[in-house]
């Protein structure tokens, strides 16, 4: 085969492929998310076979002591953070008028006026704004609950993401023979060294990544609540996982927590400062 009719099929192939994925985009996740861990998992099953497991049996051990290991966390982790969230929604409201009262007593009488100009039914430009706010998010969330494509995402996650990470964990080595099988001939041992090169890197990534991310959920979430902060198991999680984006995590978790902060320790500038070392 012509290397031009060779570059003309995998062209094809991969434009093919995109558009299927494309159109398929709303139902990928439970995939994308099992053959993530499969990825993930997969040198450990490697190290399993070396010591004399089958590759079944050590897909076995592996993907119901990860997925154990998740349902255990979840199951203690969900009822404090549904209290967090329920407490959260609970107090925004006095959140929103501790915030104004701080911005009135910082700039006195001028920015009293700007944001507490009263209409003639008694509310102000910030009260309008933040109720259009609360609106517009709440409307949100409730397509999204109430969303049928958005309900079959969270259970397919639920219950399919396990079942494609054992296929996928069992299969993983077949599954690279074929796609090797399919390499031409002639640039085959080029393309496998690339190949081999990126994997290393990528997977070295995606799994430090993983791993920080996990220890900063973990630092800030116990963190915050030792320091005091109210939702700060909430808000350390969130930042943690955040992290797997360079500075996002850190930022959103410092600009959450200080809003905290001030709200509920103004104007004890040393517990502030405590909640913001966290962060440096």
């Amino acid at each position: 085969m012509k290397p031009r009719t060779q570059i003309l099929i995998w062209s094809a192939a991969i434009i093919a492929t995109g558009l299927l994925l494309y159109i398929l985009r709303g139902v990928l996740l439970p995939f994308v998310a099992g053959m993530a861990v499969a990825f993930l998992l997969d040198p450990l099953a490697d190290r399993l076979e070396k010591r004399g497991l089958s590759r079944i049996t050590a897909t076995i051990l592996i993907t119901a002591a990860f997925f154990l290991f998740m349902i255990i966390g979840v199951m203690l982790l969900m009822p404090v953070i549904e209290t967090q969230l329920v407490a959260f929604a609970k107090n925004f409201p006095g959140y929103i008028e501790r915030a104004r009262e701080l911005f009135e007593s910082a700039g006195g009488g001028r920015l009293r006026e700007l944001l507490d100009s009263q209409n003639a039914d008694g509310k102000g430009p910030m009260s309008d704004l933040v109720g259009n706010v609360l609106d517009w998010g709440g409307n949100v969330l409730q397509r999204a609950v109430s969303s049928g494509l958005a309900l079959f995402n969270i259970l397919s996650l639920i219950f399919l993401t396990p079942v494609v990470s054992f296929y996928f964990l069992l299969e993983w080595d077949n599954f690279v023979g074929r796609v090797d099988a399919l390499l031409p001939r002639r640039h085959a041992g080029t393309i496998r060294t690339l190949a081999t090169e990126i994997n290393v890197a990528l997977s070295g990534f995606v799994r430090g990544q993983f791993t920080v991310c996990l220890l900063l959920a973990v630092f800030y979430a116990t963190g915050l609540t030792l320091a005091g902060l109210n939702f700060g198991l909430l808000v350390g999680l969130i930042a943690g996982l955040l992290s797997f984006i360079p500075f996002v995590g850190a930022f959103v978790g410092l600009l959450a927590s200080m809003l905290v902060a001030v709200m509920q320790f103004w104007p004890d500038y040393l517990h502030i400062a405590l909640i913001a070392a966290i962060f440096a």
